[in-house]
């Protein structure tokens, strides 16, 4: 995931919201990012916004760099920050920067204009070329802008072509695919039967990945205990291993997370999620063995799922220096070990010393981290040995949430809720339809048959993103032959039961085999 970008596009994020605030005194700020190839804001009118409201943003937008105006950048602590954004008419930003939990928060200034900016941004507001490219809806008055930024004309036009963000988010996706919806504004999101089968063939692969590894399934009152979040299953899990000495403990809870949730965010960062997490117990000596072995797993998933992906080492400022320093130098060498490049971080990490995390993109170009290992900053009572923390998705809901967005809705055939669609194209070939599909369950395929209006039919079936759709009329059921609609394509292949048996078990092993380091 580059970040070459990444400056770039926060300066002109914050250059729309100069623009915004400064063309609609009555508009509110909510947040917004620059990543690699995108900038974005969040804002709520006290109007109905209109599609010709984005060429007068462009054009303030290019005035004020026309102005050259001064970047002041400052940190204050978060209540003078919340009394400054309020002064300056934002309520709902000084309302999120107090409840973040730092010392000192990173604003802004451009002009009269002060936001609260997290990220990087330049030392002047110079940005050769930008285009907004998007808006959409954020609930009753909330609007989303999109635009890209770049420093060659060449290189705008080709971040304008892509797929817009809008088109790629997994509430909007979700919902076509019928898997989740929100339940509520407070963040809690919903699955639905299909997206529940998704989900248990995941929990699946993962109980079939650590039954390998010789882990240990257990199933605790996390909910109940402690706060009810992470930490709470690493307290089961110890208490567990002090008592029976179970040293691989492993266990997917439903957890919540105390923070207040931004429902626009979805399964990105939910309410309650469904937590994966596998906890180590070791002697000490082998404590770098474990981190190695643990690292080489988690870094087949994003190849399996096929993303991109960067690799992050997060050291945090919890538990003794000394302490820190060493797991810091046990990371490196595992990450040294097994050759992955990766960057290094200082950030907050609660009750752990240091962690590496496999980090995605989402449609917008934000970071989210996904598997991750991590040393916690509570030591082991003497002669108890260490423990490792790992996961392998991070969350449930945020991989998937990640992998419609990364795929636009396509997802690996291995995980896809249905299979194989069987289209009867008449009534004739009803019962070839069954014998296939018969034969195909028998194969281990989620398959269904539908009969009706074909054209009304195959319409669903791509809407739903069916990996393979079949077409069965007169002329396959005499020759026994399939006509087959693969992964979207427009062109069809027809293909013997066999033969179609034969390709997608290919294409399914080709998805789960572990690559070579």
């Amino acid at each position: 995931m580059p970040s070459s970008l990444a400056p770039l596009n926060q300066t002109a994020a914050l250059l729309m919201a100069a623009a915004v605030t400064e063309l609609f005194p009555g508009a509110l700020l909510v947040g917004g990012q620059g990543t690699s190839d995108r900038f974005f804001y969040d804002f709520e009118f006290p109007f109905d916004f209109q599609e010709n409201f984005i060429c007068m943003i462009e054009e303030r937008m290019r005035m004020i760099i026309r102005e050259k105006r001064e970047i002041r950048l400052l940190e204050m602590v978060p209540s003078n920050a919340s009394v400054m954004l309020r002064h300056h008419g934002q309520p709902l930003l000084a309302e999120s920067v107090l409840e973040l939990r730092r010392a000192l928060v990173e604003m802004c200034q451009i002009g009269p204009f002060i936001c609260y900016s997290p990220h990087p941004v330049l030392s002047e507001v110079t940005i050769p070329f930008f285009k907004l490219l998007e808006f959409s809806p954020l609930g009753k008055r909330g609007v989303r802008i999109v635009g890209a930024a770049a420093t060659e004309k060449e290189e705008l036009k080709r971040l304008a072509k892509q797929p817009s963000s809008s088109s790629r988010c997994h509430l909007k996706v979700g919902s076509e695919l019928k898997m989740f919806t929100a339940l509520d504004v407070e963040g809690h999101m919903i699955w639905h039967p299909r997206g529940e089968l998704l989900r248990q063939r995941l929990i699946q692969w993962w109980k079939e990945e650590h039954v390998k590894q010789k882990f240990s399934f257990i199933t605790s009152p996390a909910a109940f205990i402690g706060s009810g979040g992470e930490g709470s299953l690493t307290l089961a899990h110890k208490e567990y291993f002090f008592q029976f000495g179970t040293a691989r403990l492993a266990e997917v809870a439903l957890v919540s997370t105390p923070e207040k949730c931004d429902p626009t965010l979805g399964f990105l960062a939910p309410k309650a999620f469904f937590a994966d997490r596998a906890h180590l117990f070791c002697l000490d000596e082998k404590l770098l063995e474990e981190c190695i072995s643990s690292l080489q797993f988690i870094l087949t998933i994003p190849k399996i799922l096929g993303f991109e992906y960067e690799t992050v080492l997060t050291l945090s400022s919890d538990g003794p220096q000394k302490m820190r320093a060493r797991a810091a130098t046990l990371l490196k060498e595992a990450l040294h070990s097994v050759g992955v490049a990766y960057t290094i971080e200082k950030g907050d990490c609660p009750g752990s010393l240091a962690s590496v995390a496999i980090c995605f993109a989402d449609a917008l170009g934000r970071r989210w981290t996904g598997p991750y290992l991590s040393i916690p900053a509570e030591p082991m009572p003497a002669g108890k040995g260490s423990m490792l923390i790992r996961s392998t998705f991070g969350s449930l809901e945020r991989i998937t949430a990640l992998l419609l967005e990364h795929r636009g809705g396509w997802l690996p055939l291995s995980l896809a809720p249905e299979q194989v669609r069987i289209l009867v194209v008449t009534e004739q070939s009803g019962d070839y339809a069954e014998q296939v599909c018969k034969r195909l369950q028998a194969e281990g395929l989620r398959t269904v048959v539908v009969s009706g209006d074909l054209n009304r039919r195959l319409y669903e079936a791509m809407k739903e993103k069916v990996p393979y759709v079949l077409l069965l009329g007169k002329k396959e059921a005499a020759a026994q032959t399939l006509t087959v609609r693969a992964h979207g394509e427009s062109k069809e292949q027809i293909l013997s039961l066999d033969e179609f048996c034969m390709q997608v078990k290919c294409e399914m092993g080709s998805e789960t085999s572990e690559p070579t380091n």
